[in-house]
């Protein structure tokens, strides 16, 4: 028979103390352990990431296995940070990052099921995203997919 043993809440504050500091130690001895290793297609300027990119990608489809969906490295300025919530616990579950695009304008780079606290504070990012088109309320406009990021 299984049996589960309660975890000692009063005991958290040094388990997470504990497991920082343990990770800290591995990221001091191996830095390249925290490299991130997804790859990208190409990297674009933001004047790029628009719909017109968009045309050309449905233009290769169907995308599938051997031919998967072309993922972009983009640089670009933040503007705003926003956790979305899961409906059914209430925490954060999904950050989505606005962006200024190549003329200004906001744009939103979304990461589900990623809470990415790390991006608060910081200015110019490289993203690495998927392109698609959104349409709603009649109003179509370019989707970003959020894959990975650099500081």
């Amino acid at each position: 028979m299984l049996q589960l043993n309660s975890f000692d809440e009063s005991k958290e504050s040094e388990l997470r103390a504990f497991l920082i500091e343990y990770a800290s130690k591995i990221k001091e001895n191996d830095p390249e352990l925290w490299t991130s290793r997804i790859s990208f297609d190409c990297e674009i300027p933001m004047n790029l990431a628009n719909l017109k990119l968009v045309d050309q990608l449905d233009s290769l489809k169907p995308l599938g296995h051997c031919f998967e969906e072309p993922r972009f490295c983009i640089d670009a300025e933040i503007d705003s940070i926003r956790f979305y919530n899961d409906k059914q616990t209430g925490e954060p579950r999904h950050t989505a990052v606005t962006i200024k695009g190549a003329l200004g304008e906001a744009q939103k780079i979304m990461f589900f099921n990623e809470v990415y606290r790390e991006l608060e504070g910081a200015k110019l990012v490289k993203f690495v995203v998927s392109a698609s088109r959104n349409t709603f309320r009649g109003r179509t406009s370019l989707s970003l997919m959020g894959h990975d990021f650099s500081l």
